[in-house]
C-alpha cells in the first residue's frame, strides 16, 4: 500500500517536472516566432537628379495657300488678258493684243504731230491696238500754210522764197538782179512777166 502511494507521488512529480520544462520551452519558441531573423538591409541608392526638360516650341502650322484660279482677282503668272480678262484686264489706253496689254501709238491725228508743216500727220486705225502714225509729205502749192513743197516756187506759193538760178523769174527778181532767170519780158505772150505791168504791157498785165 505504502509502496503504491510512493509510486503515485513519483509519477506525479515527474509529470509536474515535465510540465515545467514544457512551459520553459514554449516562451523560447514564441520568442523565436516573434523575433524573426533581421537581414542586413542594403543602403538605399541615391535618387537620380531630375532636370526639367524644355519642351520645344510647337512648329507653326503651314499657311494654307489656295491654288490660283481665274476669278480670284489676281493676275497670276499663267494668266493674261486673253485667257483671264477678269483678273488681267488692261488699263486704258492699253488694249489687249495676243495676251499682252499694248498701248496704241495714237488715238487721233493730234497724237501724231511732228511739228513739220510740210507733212500731213494722220493716225491710222485710231482707237485700235494696231493704230500707228503716218506722215505724208505735202505736195500741193498753197499760200499761207507755212510750207513750200518740193517743186513749188515763189510765183505759185507765197510761202516759198525767190531762188535765183532755178530758171524761174520769180516775184522780187528782175533782169537786173537775176539775169539768169529773168530775160527781157516778151509783151504779148499772155504772161505778165517780171518787169511788165499794166502800163508797160497792158496786153499781158490787165
Amino acid at each position: 500500500m505504502k509502496r503504491n502511494i510512493l509510486i503515485i507521488l513519483f509519477v506525479v512529480s515527474l509529470l509536474l517536472l515535465a510540465g515545467c520544462e514544457e512551459e520553459d520551452k514554449q516562451p523560447k519558441v514564441k520568442e523565436m516566432v516573434e523575433r524573426p531573423v533581421q537581414k542586413e538591409q542594403p543602403e538605399p541608392e541615391p535618387e537620380p537628379e531630375i532636370h526639367a526638360v524644355e519642351e520645344p516650341e510647337p512648329e507653326p502650322e503651314p499657311e494654307f495657300v489656295p491654288e490660283p484660279f481665274c476669278g480670284d482677282n489676281n493676275c497670276d503668272s499663267d494668266e493674261n488678258c486673253d485667257s483671264c480678262f477678269n483678273d488681267c484686264a488692261c488699263i486704258s489706253p492699253a488694249e489687249c493684243h495676243r495676251g499682252e496689254c499694248v498701248v496704241p501709238e495714237c488715238g487721233s491725228n493730234t497724237d501724231c504731230k511732228d511739228d513739220d508743216a510740210c507733212t500731213y500727220d494722220r493716225c491710222y486705225f485710231a482707237q485700235h491696238v494696231n493704230a500707228y502714225c503716218g506722215h505724208e509729205p505735202v505736195k500741193t502749192c498753197r499760200d499761207d500754210d507755212n510750207c513750200c513743197p518740193k517743186g513749188c516756187n515763189a510765183n505759185e506759193d507765197d510761202d516759198c522764197e525767190s531762188d535765183c538760178g532755178n530758171d524761174i523769174c520769180e516775184e522780187g527778181e528782175d533782169i537786173d538782179d537775176c539775169p539768169e532767170d529773168c530775160t527781157q519780158p516778151e509783151c504779148g505772150n499772155g504772161d505778165c512777166e517780171s518787169g511788165e505791168d499794166a502800163t508797160s504791157c497792158p496786153a499781158d498785165c490787165v
